[in-house]
Formats: structure tokens, sequence, C-alpha cells
């Protein structure tokens, strides 16, 4: 499907009414007349008159569509062209700091193993497969966006492909409405989003794609596990931000690329000195081609090269400039902004004056080869997303400071907080995750207030304040969100069990049961099986746990089942108890030990061995 500019329609209608107009003037004065020299004045003034509108017309469309075309550049990483066209530095791929490859700055491509698979998920993509979504997901520098626009290039459909890479996610709604971008006759848009974590941290979500998908008939690239991927984790307070990429992940084809493999590696020139391939197997291909070997030494001697003397200030704004990001904020720090935070982070004693902020600055910002720097960018300044990983990924470094957590949130929207509150609980902060959760929820208009408010229940309940934590999952239940209101009533089930309400326990459970969430439903049903033999009700237990074995969920059916063989023990028929046990171990004896411990797992393992020894069963 192809847009059509709504204003070259109105200005083709104003250049028309104009001409008409003098036409008009003409015809109503001249030729009732009869003067021949009037008709002609008139029409020479008319016609004057009618070309000066003209040219004011076609002026205003041109100063129209300049400003079209520069809102677009705004939102737009590249101007909308074939793939063919499009510098892959453009649209995420790193430019190169190397010589060991031809190509300087954009060398000639390693083919890799996923190569294949890549094209065929593309091609399907585009013919309207079920799955219109392609993802390349792997850690930090492993080549993900390189990878995926050589694909796109070499599928069958390439030649006709051009992208929408926009620059943000308000940037990708906004290209829902107008202006929107035209492309050239005859080609298909794919939508590109390099590095998908900023994009979900700031509300993008399936619907969004969706809709995109719905209105072009294409499909949508993507690459997961760069910048931010550290944001969209499996730790517990990270867990529904995590739900929104698994949702989308999916709805995809996700395609995995680890660091470059010994066999790749063979197809390298035989002319690389031996000391340089050690470093290509130690960082990987794509890691070495952007200098992670210099940038590495230089962030940990603070010396951009040896023999050089120390910069504390420049290690000072690299940190300050790394825990804004590791802090939660995708986007990146103003200049201003480091200023007052880089303060933080110099050693005492030092005069934390503006000429050596400058001083470190333009340390940190010197490229260490090619234009790769630990810090890049003018009044906006981004840390480079592998300095991050590295002192994310050290086990002694400190964690974020106070003063970056306090920066980070003074300018946050909502969606920005919602991703702060998450790395807060991470690094074990409640404080600030309280602060940061109570901040994402203030729009009730977002779709992430609602699993807000579920992590800030769970904030407050490890901070020990129970009100408030009843009131953060009633806000979460509230929001009717589709996973945090189910999942949020079967924690208050759970809460108001412990707090001896059990009347209030069955009621939120029940609430989570009748939800039909595939995950909260089925957990809710062993909780509310529990309760009811916590009250004598065994009738109603059995029928509970049967009915989170029914789900199928497999967490959920292993300690239904494991409850069940509880039941039939206690009623002396060893046989089925047996039968019901074993069926819960072979299902997930892990997910068994996490809610029961070890030691009680595999004391009933025991037992059950011993009946069979004792011929009982």
């Amino acid at each position: 499907m192809r847009w059509r500019s709504v204003a070259a329609w109105v200005r083709r209608d104003r250049i028309l009414a104009a001409v008409l107009g003098a036409c008009a003037a003409v015809a109503a004065i001249a030729a009732p007349l009869g003067v021949r020299w009037l008709w002609i004045g008139a029409l020479a003034v008319a016609a004057v008159a009618a070309l000066i509108r003209i040219v004011i017309v076609l002026q205003q469309g041109r100063v129209e569509s300049q400003a079209e075309t520069l809102e677009l550049s705004r939102r737009l990483r590249v101007p909308v062209t074939r793939v063919s066209d499009i510098d892959p530095q453009d649209i995420g791929v790193e430019p190169a700091a190397q010589s060991v490859i031809d190509g300087g700055k954009a060398p000639q491509y390693l083919p890799r193993g996923v190569d294949q698979t890549l094209r065929e998920a593309i091609d399907r993509a585009v013919e309207n497969s079920d799955r219109w979504i392609v993802v390349v997901s792997g850690a930090s520098k492993t080549g993900k966006s390189r990878t995926l626009i050589e694909a796109l290039r070499s599928c069958r459909h390439g030649h006709r492909i051009a992208v929408i890479a926009p620059r943000s996610a308000d940037a990708l709604r906004s290209l829902m409405t107008a202006p929107r971008p035209k492309w050239p006759q005859g080609v298909w848009p794919v939508l590109w989003l390099d590095d998908l974590e900023p994009f979900v941290a700031e509300g993008v979500t399936l619907d969004t794609l969706r809709a995109w998908h719905e209105e072009t008939g294409m499909p949508v690239l993507a690459t997961y596990g760069g910048k931010g991927s550290e944001r969209i984790g499996e730790s517990p307070g990270m867990r529904e931000l995590a739900e929104l990429t698994r949702t989308l992940l999916q709805h995809a084809w996700e395609i995995y690329l680890g660091a470059t493999s010994p066999r790749e590696l063979e197809q390298l020139p035989p002319s690389i000195q031996p000391d340089v391939r050690a470093a290509i197997e130690r960082h990987g291909l794509a890691a070495y081609l952007v200098a992670a070997p210099a940038l590495q030494r230089k962030l940990t001697t603070r010396r951009h090269g040896p023999g050089d003397p120390e910069c504390v200030e420049g290690a000072a704004a690299v940190m300050a400039a790394v825990n804004w990001a590791l802090c939660g904020r995708t986007d990146g720090i103003p200049c201003q902004a480091l200023r007052r935070l880089w303060v933080a982070y110099l050693p005492m004693g030092l005069d934390p004056s503006d000429r050596r902020f400058e001083a470190g600055l333009e340390w940190a910002r010197r490229p260490v080869a090619g234009n790769v720097a630990l810090i890049q960018g003018g009044d906006t300044l981004l840390p480079y997303d592998y300095a991050v990983a590295m002192v994310r990924d050290d086990p002694f470094a400190d964690d974020p400071r106070d003063e970056a957590w306090d920066l980070a949130l003074e300018s946050a929207g909502p969606a920005q907080a919602f991703a702060i509150g998450v790395s807060a609980w991470t690094y074990d902060r409640t404080d600030k995750a309280i602060t940061a959760f109570g901040h994402a929820r203030s729009d009730p208009s977002l779709p992430l207030t609602g699993l807000a408010s579920f992590d800030l229940a769970l904030a407050h309940r490890r901070a020990g304040d129970t009100a408030k934590t009843r009131e953060a999952y009633a806000w979460a239940i509230n929001s009717g969100h589709p996973d945090a209101a189910p999942i949020a009533a079967g924690a208050l089930g759970v809460l108001l069990q412990q707090l001896g309400d059990l009347d209030g326990a069955r009621e939120a459970f029940e609430l989570a049961i009748d939800s039909g969430h595939p995950d909260a439903a089925p957990r809710a049903s062993v909780n509310l099986g529990i309760l009811c033999e916590l009250t004598g009700d065994l009738a109603g237990a059995r029928k509970a746990y049967e009915q989170a074995v029914a789900s199928h969920h497999v967490g959920a059916s292993s300690m239904a089942l494991f409850q069940i063989g509880a039941l039939l023990e206690q009623q002396q028929d060893l046989q089925a108890a047996t039968r019901s046990y074993e069926q819960a171990f072979e299902l997930g004896s892990g997910d068994l030990e996490l809610a029961l411990g070890r030691q009680v797992v595999d004391a009933k393992r025991e037992q059950i061995l011993a009946w069979r020894s004792e011929s009982r069963v």
C-alpha cells in the first residue's frame, strides 16, 4: 500500500483556484462592456495577479515540501530509499577501525552460518507469512546489524525493498500519522529497528508493530541484545518489561547470532598476523573491528595510548555517562547534566573546575581508532555500548551512585522512569525503584501503568510496607492490563493469605483464575487448592489442583500433581500417590525444588523408593 501526500493535493487546488479567479475577473468586467482594450488590459492585470498568486502558492509548496522533508529527516535515520543504496553505517552498523580486511570502515562481509536461514525468514515475512517480525538476537558486538542488512540485501526480494528506520519510539509512532514517508515507485517498505530494547522501554508494543504491518503489509526487522539489553533480562524486577519483549519475540522469527565461530573465522585472509587472529578469536570479529581491545585498555588504564599520562578527569566522565545508562536511561545524557554528575565520580581532592571537565570530556571523546570513542556525541552524549557492557559485567565495579539515580529520574518521563525502576530493582535499590515505579504509573494513558504498579507493589513488599503493597496490587488489578492485572490478583491472594485474610485471598485467586491468563490462572489454581486444604475443603482443593493440571502449565502442573500426591498419601492410597508424585517429577522437578525446597523433593523421592522396595506400591 502506498501513502499519498495530502499537501500535494491542497497545493494543486490552490493553483487551480488562482487561475480560475483570474479568468472570472476578465469575463465579469470586459465582456459586458464590449471594450477590447479593457478586455486586454484586464486580462493582462488578471494574468499578472494570477501569476503572482501562482508563484506564491508554488513557493509555499516548496517551503511545505522542504518542511516535510526536514521533519522526516528528524524522525528517520536515513532517507527512504532502496536497501541497496543505503550505507549500513547510517542504520546501526558500527564503522570499523581496522586494516586487516579489505574495505576500511566498511570491511568486506564475512559470511555467517545463519545467513541462509535469515534470508529465508525475511523472504517468508515479506510474502505475508504469519510471522512478519524477524529478529537477530545476540550479545553486543557480534555483528547483528551487519548480518541482518546483508541478508536483507541478498534475499529474494532484496532488490525491491526500502528501509524505514525511525530514530526513536516517538518517531515510530509519528510515522503512523501525516506527514508520512514516501518511497519510490515499485519498492516495498520494511520497518528497521536497530536495537529493539530502547523501543520496548519507551512503550513500543506488539500492537504498535501490528499497526505498521496492517498499514503497509510489510515486515519488521530488528536486532536484540545490544544497547539496553541488560534492562530486559530475567531477574524478578525485570519480569514485566521482559514479558513485553518476550511477547514480541514469540511472534517473530528469532535467529540467534553468536560471536564468530572458528569455522567462520577460517574465511579470514591467511595473511592476518597470528597476534591479530588471536585477538579476533578472543573478542570476536565484529568487536575487534570496532576497536573493543583499545576501548577496554583505555578504560582500565585511564591512558589514551601507551606512555600517555593518566586522565582521571576523563575516566570520571566515562563512568558518569556509563552509570547514567546503567540506571536505565536509554537516551543520551545532556552535556550539562554530565557536568553535574561528573563531580560525583571525580577523585576527592581534585578541583571540579570547568577546565578539568572539558579536558576530561575531550579525552573521553577522543577516538581510539577511526571514530570509535568511549563517549560519543555533542550536546547530548552517549557512552559506547561496549563500555557500558564492560562496566556492567565487571564484578568489581561499583554500583551506580545516588547522584546518578537522582539525576536519571530528574528529567525522566513515565516510560523512562519504568526502565529506571527495573534497573534499580536489579541493583537492589528498593528506594529508587519505589520512586521510579511511582512516577512510571503517573500517566494512566500509557500501557505501562499496570506493569509499573505491579512492580511498585513488589518494591513495597521488599521494603516491608504491607499497606502500600496492597494498594499497588489493587491499582494494577484496576488498570485492566492483560498481564499485570491477573498476575497482581494472584500475588495479592498470596499476600492476603499470609495476613490471615482467607476470604480476601480466595476472592483474589478466583479473580486470577477467571482471567484465563496462561501463567497467572494456573498458578492461582494451585494457590487456591492450598487455601482450600488449610480450611479443610479437600474436595475443593482436589478440584483446584486438577484445574491447574489441565492447564498444561509446566510449573503449576508439577506443583498441583505433587499436592494431589500428598492428598492421596493422606488417604493411604500409596499407589495413586506414587504415580502422581512421579508425574510431578517428570514434568519439572526444578519448579518443585524452587517452591518446596530441594530437601523436601529429595526426601519424597527417597520415600517413594522405600515404598517400592517394601513392595507396598
